[in-house]
């Protein structure tokens, strides 16, 4: 039995030694010796500090180095994506198409354990919804200012008796700003701007309205779920506390902090980890006897069933551990660490043909997988592996703990600028559009709003001029009243047109440039005008989010680089430089304003007339100055004929 060790530190060595023989320094050889004795599943300090020597050898020039040492980190590291964002970088300074399988592996890790999927999931989650919430308010404000005097002109004219009000069009302004000082949370504000805007807007602009409404409708009844990710993101919770032990050795410190949760319901979690933390210091007594109390109080605790089959193999009580390891593949068959360790043990027992045969099933259920995302198994080899926490084991302890804590770690970020729980968006923001409906059908007939057939401006029943079979302001029937000439009354017209809407749309563009995407709703480019709204709301949210550089979204984060400031603000620049460069929308350039049968009357008077001019003036020829008869020789002619 002595040979087996001799044999496994013989193996041990060249591979340790070919990881990492281009570490130099002695300071690192001998920390990372020290951090061996603990047995960690990873060295994720040494990655970070191998990712910073390799950006000092980049600024000095020297590439080759860099890379050599980035590849280390990335190979001792599975939480760390630094390296492979270092290494894309590098590769696509090189022209190097490799560069993407760089960056697929920094997702990749971006998205791997547990704690590492729960922040990401968080901050992309509270991401889009702060930028398809900020996207929607700004294209509601948007539509408001655009249609503000049809929203307040039947406000203007029913208190116009009793009070002085401004025009229609200064009171819409004026009431939206008056409504964002009093700051009512952008779930209110999105629920007043979608009732007071619906009956008003076109149909494709209530399309994206409701798109954008059933979006965060979804996204508000997955906000449960997402708090459940919630402990894990706090560095004192027992999520948090717990799940280190996929990270970090038997250290002291993670010991006293695993001992230091003093909840019943996560006995079993507790004592599984202190079993799992002795066995990697070498204390086999006691750990298992944490590991027999965790069984003891969870019967389907898998991972411990493992952990306590090793403890027996390096007891060499051979027996006692299949018995644990097959336990665990009674629990779930495609446990590709019980499957390897039960071919461990069975070469150790000289079962070749069972060794055979488990050893198959662990590489069908993924042990090369698992040995390439565990860097020390890669440093270590060692005879039988370690199991941590499930990534299954810690969502339930999350979720747990998210339930009895009340932990709503949405509610946290969103709580002042929504002042509503984000669970509850997924029936208010789709009651704004319903309450937009109902007061559509209820408003009266009479109080139906349309516009000016030359001017533009809203008007309603009570208020039009129809004498003209035309629809008029009284603003252009004060200009044509008493007027009979129809050539006049279309100079006027045509006058006051083009005045007042170029007045008009010059006010709205001026107010709508303000907001990102507004000018392109004025000239009804709707789809342009939501994109851009979009990508400003983005980059809004990426530019007080220190960028994707994703870490605990309770926090205010330092941006720990300058492009994580400047890429943001030249994209927010991009917005207003584009929302600026639109164009005012021409006015209507209609030569003839009147219906067309008083063009046909004005032309009939007007031949009428110059058909009569015409005639006086042929008698007066014929008949001569005394009134005597006058000899016509061309009548003579055309008589004869």
């Amino acid at each position: 039995m002595l040979l087996t060790p001799v044999l496994v530190v013989a193996f041990c060595n060249p591979v340790s030694g070919e990881v990492l023989q281009d570490i130099t320094d002695s300071n690192i050889r001998s920390y990372i010796n020290s951090q061996l004795r603990t047995n960690p599943p990873e060295l994720n300090v040494v990655s970070g500090v191998l990712t910073r020597e390799a950006e000092i050898a980049l600024d000095k020039g020297e590439t080759d180095q860099a890379v050599k040492l980035l590849k280390v980190a990335a190979d001792i590291s599975s939480s760390n994506p630094e390296p492979s964002l270092l290494l894309a970088r590098i590769e696509l300074m090189r022209a190097n198409p490799g560069f993407l399988l760089h960056l697929i592996d920094a997702a990749r890790i971006e998205t791997g354990s547990f704690y590492k999927s729960a922040i990401f999931s968080v901050n992309m989650y509270i991401i889009f919804l702060s930028s398809a919430g900020l996207a929607l308010a700004l294209y509601l404000l948007a539509l408001a200012v655009k249609y503000n005097g049809e929203i307040f002109h039947k406000t203007e004219e029913v208190f116009s008796g009793r009070f002085k009000l401004p025009p229609a069009k200064y009171l819409g302004l004026s009431a939206l700003a008056a409504m964002l000082l009093l700051r009512p949370g952008f779930a209110i504000l999105i629920i007043l701007l979608s009732a007071i805007t619906w009956r008003f807007i076109s149909r494709k602009e209530k399309t994206v309205i409701s798109s954008l409404v059933v979006l965060l409708a979804i996204a508000s009844l997955f906000s449960g779920r997402m708090n459940r990710y919630g402990p894990a993101l706090d560095e004192e919770s027992i999520t948090r506390k717990l799940s280190m032990i996929n990270e970090a050795g038997g250290t002291d410190d993670l010991v006293r902090r695993i001992r230091g949760i003093n909840r019943p319901e996560f006995s079993a979690e507790k004592n599984f980890a202190l079993g799992t933390l002795m066995y990697r210091r070498g204390n086999l007594s006691a750990s298992s006897e944490y590991l027999k109390r965790s069984l003891a109080e969870r019967k389907d605790f898998i991972p411990a069933y493992i952990n306590l089959g090793n403890v027996y193999f390096m007891r060499n009580d051979f027996d006692k551990a299949l018995a644990g390891y097959r336990n665990a593949t009674g629990l779930d068959s495609t446990s590709a660490i019980a499957h390897y360790n039960i071919g461990q043990t069975c070469i150790q027992k000289m079962h070749f043909n069972l060794s055979s045969t488990a050893l198959k099933k662990a590489r069908r259920f993924g042990i090369d997988r698992y040995k390439s995302e565990n860097p020390v198994v890669k440093l270590k080899n060692p005879e039988v592996l370690t199991c941590g926490f499930r990534k299954s084991d810690l969502e339930n302890i999350s979720a747990r703990e998210s339930g009895m804590e009340n932990f709503s770690i949405l509610d946290l970020v969103f709580r002042n600028l929504i002042f509503v729980p984000v669970g509850s968006l997924w029936f208010l923001l789709p009651a704004g559009i319903l309450l937009g409906v109902i007061i559509s059908r209820a408003v009266p007939q009479r109080w139906g709003i349309f516009h000016c057939d030359n001017c533009g401006q809203p008007v309603c029943s009570e208020c039009v001029d129809t004498g003209r079979g035309l629809n008029l302001c009284q603003e252009c029937k004060s200009v044509v009243e008493g007027l009979s000439s129809v050539k006049v009354m279309e100079a006027l017209l045509r006058r006051r047109r083009q005045n007042k809407s170029a007045g008009m749309v010059s006010g709205k563009l001026r107010a709508l440039r303000i907001i990102p995407g507004g000018a392109h709703m004025l000239s009804n480019r709707v789809i342009s005008g939501i994109v851009t709204a979009t990508i400003f709301s983005l980059s809004v949210n990426l530019l007080l989010r220190n960028g994707l550089y994703f870490k605990d979204p309770r926090f205010s984060l330092q941006p720990d680089s300058i492009w994580r400031i400047v890429a943001p603000l030249m994209v927010i620049v991009l917005s207003y430089v584009i929302s600026f460069r639109v164009r005012k929308p021409e006015a209507e350039r209609r030569y003839y304003i009147l219906p067309q049968e008083m063009q046909d009357m004005a032309r009939e008077n007007q031949d009428g007339e110059k058909r009569a001019e015409e005639q006086g003036q042929a008698e007066e020829i014929i008949t001569g100055p005394t009134g005597q008869a006058v000899e016509d020789p061309f009548g003579t002619f055309i008589d004869s004929v």
